[in-house]
């Protein structure tokens, strides 16, 4: 049960691109503790449970260290990619769009963004929607620059490449085929949805 409270206040935090430590992390101290803490602090006041934690002594297991945070974080990251690349794998078209950039210290850094359509059917199997999405993926560091070696660099691109290249293949003249197949139907994009 506190551990879902605090899966609750990191998600708010994440979903509003807001910090989650500040320098100073101890409670026992006045003043700012970080974005978690201090609403770790704000739902202790309405909440039992979060209030028990808080009262806890300061050697107990509270779930509020820097290290649980960043467990929790990485737990949260590993669900989410999981989920979007399953997303990803059911679609029929997807487009894997790469680029590299040197970071300060000369290390070449490898960003990956899919985008994907997420096709609604009618129970009868008729088609009603399709809407087109786009997800970062992450950035891993570039070792090799040429196009095979950078579909390898993304730890889950070579298999799920590999098996849907012939489906990429039959694809190629993408606007013309989109249109054959789904021209009678309501599009979104990202940026018309919002």
């Amino acid at each position: 049960m506190v551990l879902q409270r605090l899966f609750d206040i990191i998600l708010t935090l994440a979903k509003n691109s807001l910090a989650l430590r500040e320098h100073r992390e101890d409670l026992s101290q006045e003043g700012y503790h970080g974005n978690f803490l201090s609403f770790v602090e704000l739902v202790a006041r309405y909440d039992h449970i979060l209030w028990q934690v808080l009262d806890m002594p300061k050697g107990s297991t509270r779930y509020l260290s820097a290290t649980i945070q960043n467990e929790m974080i990485e737990s949260l990251g590993t669900k989410l990619e999981t989920h979007l690349l399953e997303q990803i794998r059911v679609s029929p078209f997807f487009a894997i769009i790469m680029d590299t950039t040197q970071d300060i210290s000369k290390v070449d850094q490898l960003s990956i963004v899919v985008r994907y359509a997420v096709i609604t059917r009618s129970e009868n199997g008729q088609l009603i929607e399709v809407e087109v999405k786009e997800v970062f993926l992450g950035v891993y560091a570039a070792i090799k620059h040429d196009a095979a070696d950078l579909v390898n660099q993304g730890p889950w691109l070579p298999s799920y490449a590999t098996a849907r290249h012939e489906q990429i293949c039959l694809f190629k003249p993408w606007s013309r085929v989109m249109r054959r197949l789904f021209g009678h139907l309501h599009w979104s994009t990202p940026s018309s949805s919002n």
